[in-house]
């Protein structure tokens, strides 16, 4: 696992996030966004839908998001650079009231430099891979007012972010928590979850064929590296199992997934 880095100089808020990430120079001089561990959905869930997304993209060679993604300490020195940049009115008080409830390993992604949200993607490559990596993962969070893609300005040049809200908008922690995911169990192994009006992206999925076991093995030592303290890796023989399964699903042919888990 790569060394945990920390918070250098907070430079601002970020347009984008419900949970108020800002940008941040952390300790090797490099600069990130840094994704805060509290949520809406609680703790360390968003990091760590992001966290193997990200993974999962570099481990299939998909390319859908090659930025660097890091673990960063948020301690109280960092609690205070960002307590100062709020009141210099750098950050929001988003930002400041996440940051608060962060403290502990969080993640943090290489910054992108000239580059503009998406409305629309002109690579039909890149899509069907994205289709490929959201489906997986059960990440259905790109619409049309959204999409979650950046473009390089002047390029076709793509980047997928924003993974926080995978497995169903997270609803698949509280089944698992609540104890009622057996019923939904077998409909998820091989659901479609991009056959849902709110994704802008529908269509043809890359057919690539992977190796079972050794994806199981890749996504296990991607948990193992998280660290400890994070609560949602409690999930993981769930979280395995369920990957696993679907990846060597063919979907063409399945159903939406059983978005009532969302009532």
């Amino acid at each position: 696992m790569n060394e945990t880095l920390y918070v250098k100089e907070i430079i601002k808020s970020a347009e984008f996030g419900g949970t108020g990430p800002v940008f941040i120079v952390a300790s090797d001089g490099n600069e990130y966004i840094l994704k805060f561990r509290m949520s809406d959905e609680g703790l360390d869930i968003q990091n760590f839908n992001e966290y193997i997304a990200y993974k999962i993209d570099d481990h299939l060679s998909l390319g859908l998001s090659p930025q660097s993604i890091r673990f960063i300490e948020l301690d109280e020195l960092a609690l205070e650079l960002i307590e100062k940049a709020y009141r210099q009115g750098k950050v929001s008080q988003t930002s400041l009231e996440y940051a608060k409830q962060s403290l502990g390993v969080n993640i943090a992604i290489e910054r992108l430099r000239n580059i503009q949200k998406a409305t629309e993607v002109k690579n039909e490559t890149f899509l069907k891979k994205l289709r490929r990596l959201d489906n997986l993962i059960l990440n259905r969070d790109r619409y049309k007012e959204n999409t979650n893609i950046l473009k390089e300005m002047g390029k076709e040049q793509y980047y997928a972010i924003d993974y926080g809200l995978a497995l169903l908008e997270c609803r698949i922690y509280e089944a698992l928590r609540d104890g009622t995911i057996g019923s939904h169990t077998l409909t998820l192994n091989s659901c479609n979850a991009l056959k849902d009006g709110r994704y802008c992206f529908d269509g043809e999925l890359m057919t690539k064929k992977f190796d079972i076991k050794e994806f199981g093995a890749i996504l296990t030592r991607i948990i193992d590296e998280m660290p400890k303290e994070w609560e949602a890796l409690k999930y993981k023989s769930y979280i395995v199992d369920l990957f696993t399964t679907r990846l060597s699903k063919n979907f063409k042919k399945e159903g939406p997934c059983p978005f009532e888990l969302f009532t």
